[in-house]
């Protein structure tokens, strides 16, 4: 039987803060969050914050491969939302070895947010908005789950890191059902 070892793990709770903002991964990931969700995802910004072999799994279990590929598709997606955002709730960062042996360094990022959505159609449905913790209304809000890579990289723009994958979990039938309620979806 081999020796079981321990890895050291940022654990932070909460909002973006001066905690948050001694990691050095956390510190990025809050300004790639901020990104997210203030701005709009041209091909040039989204190369500033992804590898090329991204991969993107969404919440239907699809994985998309590729940085280009996946943000197509998901910019495609996102047509429908007016606005979005995510506030942090929770997140354990440590280091990552993964399957690749390329000596770089990885780290793993297991996170739970809120995250809100406003439809661009500006209506309601028939729904009542629901409001994030700074009392902003919203079409929709619920918790997600992610499991995201960074991977240290000398020629990122952004404090020397990428992010490498995303894995999105979180049940998207509300989400589905406000749409259809809208005619946006059959």
């Amino acid at each position: 039987m081999s020796p079981s070892s321990t890895t050291e793990a940022f654990i932070t709770q909460g909002e973006w803060n001066e905690h948050t903002r001694t990691h050095p991964v956390v510190n990025f990931f809050e300004k790639y969050n901020n990104f997210f969700n203030t701005s709009s995802q041209s091909p040039a910004a989204i190369a500033q914050w992804f590898s090329p072999d991204y991969c993107y799994q969404g919440q239907d279990g699809k994985r998309i491969e590729g940085r280009d590929k996946a943000w197509d598709e998901l910019r495609e997606k996102f047509k429908a939302f007016r606005a979005r955002a995510n506030h942090a709730v929770f997140a354990i960062t440590v280091p990552w070895e993964g399957d690749k042996s390329d000596g770089k360094k990885r780290w793993l990022l297991m996170a739970l947010a809120e995250a809100y959505l406003e439809l661009a159609d500006g209506g309601s449905g028939g729904q009542s908005k629901v409001k994030d913790r700074d009392g902003k209304e919203w079409d929709f809000g619920q918790t997600q789950a992610y499991r995201i890579i960074v991977v240290e990289d000398a020629h990122a723009k952004h404090d020397g890191f990428l992010i490498e994958s995303v894995e999105i979990y979180g049940d998207r039938l509300e989400i589905f059902q406000g749409m259809k309620a809208r005619g946006l979806i059959k």
